[in-house]
C-alpha cells in the first residue's frame, strides 16, 4: 500500500529518474536511519521514484538505488506486514531467521542494471524485523517471492549485488520457482543425464 504523498513528494516524482547505476556507489554499506520518521520520508521518495503502477515492472527499490545511503527499502508483496498485495516498507530491516529446508531458484532483475538477469538460489521462508511507527521493532514471516525480494533489497543495503548471488548450478527456465533439483532428477540443461552426473557435479 502507498503512504499518502505530500506535494513535495509528488513533485519529486515528476523529476528525471534518480536510479543509481554506478556499481562503486551501490557497493557501499548503508547507515541506519535515526528514527521511523526519517525512514518514512525516504519511503515516500522511493515510492515516488517508482510511480503508482511500478509493481508491474519492479518488485522493490532500496534507498541506495536513489543515492540515499540509509537502511530503508520498499518491496511489493502479499505476505509480511500487509497480508495483502501491495507495497511493504522496511526501516532499519534485519533478517532474523532463515529456513534451512527449502530454497528457490529464481530469475532476478534489478532496476540499477536494466536488462540484466541472474538466476539465484535463495531461502523461501524467512523471519524479518523492521522499525515501526511506534518506535518498536516488529517481526514478520515472508514466504516465496516475498522472501526473495526482501533478500535482494537487503543486499542493496549491505553493498551486495545480485551478481554476487548467482546460483552455483544455473537452472533452466523450467526450474525457476522450484525449491530444489533432486540429484536423480533429469538435468534441466537438456543433456538427458541425471542432475548429479551433469550440472550438479
Amino acid at each position: 500500500m502507498y503512504p499518502e504523498m505530500s506535494d513535495e513528494v509528488a513533485n519529486y516524482s515528476r523529476k528525471k529518474s534518480m536510479i543509481v547505476k554506478d556499481e562503486t556507489v551501490l557497493r557501499q554499506k548503508s547507515e541506519p536511519v535515526v528514527d521511523y520518521a526519517e525512514g518514512f520520508e525516504i519511503v515516500n521518495k522511493l515510492i515516488a521514484e517508482l510511480g503508482p503502477n511500478a509493481h508491474m515492472n519492479a518488485l522493490g527499490l532500496a534507498a541506495p538505488q536513489i543515492g540515499i545511503q540509509k537502511r530503508v527499502f520498499i518491496a511489493w508483496g502479499s505476505t509480511g506486514k500487509s497480508k495483502e498485495e501491495g507495497w511493504n516498507f522496511y526501516v532499519n530491516p534485519i533478517l532474523e531467521e532463515v529456513s534451512t529446508e527449502n530454497r528457490l531458484f529464481f530469475k532476478e532483475g534489478c532496476l540499477s542494471f536494466p536488462g540484466a538477469t541472474v538466476r539465484t538460489h535463495r531461502n523461501d521462508e524467512i523471519v524479518v524485523s523492521t522499525l515501526e511507527e511506534d518506535g518498536e521493532r516488529h517481526r514478520y514471516v515472508l514466504l516465496g517471492q516475498d522472501a526473495i525480494v526482501f533478500a535482494h533489497e537487503l543486499d542493496h543495503l549491505n553493498g551486495i549485488l545480485f551478481f554476487d548471488r548467482v546460483a552455483n548450478s544455473v537452472p533452466q527456465e523450467d526450474n525457476v520457482g522450484k525449491d530444489k533439483i533432486g540429484r536423480n532428477d533429469v538435468c534441466p540443461c537438456g543433456s538427458k543425464l541425471k542432475y548429479k552426473k551433469c550440472c550438479g557435479k
